[in-house]
């Protein structure tokens, strides 16, 4: 894959992809987790396939990641894992930064309305990966950062460092929640999800849209931003959604050129016991809880799907 310089033969040095590896960027963080973490876990995926107690669970305590660390002698799953763990929380973080940046996650930035709204929660929104850039771009809107306690607490941190002035302003808010449990701060404009969806079973996932509809006036919006799994076949309709298609001969979901949502795939199923979604299983969640599908943004690595209440 080009990630090392063989010098001579069967020696090798590095190169500046290899170099990210021992980077302390936010795409360096994101390289450790892949490289050092997910294959331990993918190492014991076999061994859970076969395990009569992890192989036909949907719940996250039963991901292959667990598994891998009972052997270890270590309980919980990754979210109570890293809770009073500061190094371990500090490195996701990074590592989300490093995927945001790698995906183009900002793309959403540009071409989403913004400037047609004005207010918006960040639900799930560590430490303000997505509502800082923002509030620094668009600062006509009111922003709620939604997250659990201790997270909060870094967040503001994050916030006082890289965007004082919309704390000066009042213009965001930081108001603790856990999703599975409770609903939203109520009557916001837009309740955004980045990579949250897809930490989660169906029964979790539903759970927390069903809570976000708890919160929502009739003009709000939910918007899920994941990435979607395309077919490798030519179905009826096919790119109408406003998804991309690939032009024959090219598979349509464009093949190799869409490794990366596959590979997340994978991921989640190692860590989280969870998915990525089609857009069909997406419309399903939210038609679950009263959602309807508007208009789906191709952003390339990532989709936006904006859904609404459904008129009943």
């Amino acid at each position: 894959m080009g990630c090392f310089k063989e010098v001579k033969r069967d020696v090798f040095a590095n190169n500046r992809l290899s170099l990210i590896l021992k980077s302390t960027s936010n795409t360096g963080y994101l390289a450790k987790f892949q490289t050092q973490s997910a294959p331990k876990y993918a190492g014991i995926l076999y061994e859970s396939m076969i395990d009569e107690e992890f192989s036909r669970s949907n719940e996250i305590d039963k991901a292959p990641r667990v598994l891998a660390f009972r052997k270890d002698g270590m309980k919980g799953n990754y979210w109570e894992a890293i809770k009073d763990n500061d190094e371990k929380r500090e490195e996701f973080h990074r590592a989300m930064l490093g995927q945001n940046e790698m995906t183009g996650g900002s793309a959403v930035l540009h071409h989403y309305p913004w400037d047609n709204i004005s207010s918006v929660v960040d639900i799930g929104c560590g430490i303000g990966t997505f509502s800082t850039p923002l509030a620094k771009m668009f600062p006509h809107l009111r922003i709620t950062d939604q997250d659990l306690p201790e997270v909060l607490v870094e967040a503001q941190g994050v916030w006082k460092k890289n965007a004082p002035e919309a704390l000066l302003d009042g213009r965001v808010e930081f108001v603790p929640l856990n999703f599975l449990e409770d609903a939203p701060v109520v009557g916001k404009d837009v309740y955004y999800l980045r990579h949250i969806i897809h930490d989660w079973h169906d029964h979790e996932a539903m759970t927390i849209l069903r809570n976000i509809r708890k919160a929502m006036r009739p003009n709000s919006r939910v918007l899920i931003h994941d990435c979607v799994l395309l077919r490798t076949v030519r179905e009826p309709g096919f790119g109408t959604d406003g998804l991309s298609t690939a032009p024959e001969p090219l598979l349509p979901n464009f093949g190799a050129g869409t490794h990366r949502a596959y590979q997340m795939d994978m991921t989640m199923w190692l860590v989280h016991n969870s998915k990525e979604r089609t857009l069909d299983e997406l419309k399903n969640l939210g038609a679950s809880v009263g959602l309807v599908l508007i208009q789906v943004y191709d952003l390339a690595e990532t989709m936006l799907m904006e859904f609404g209440i459904a008129q009943s």
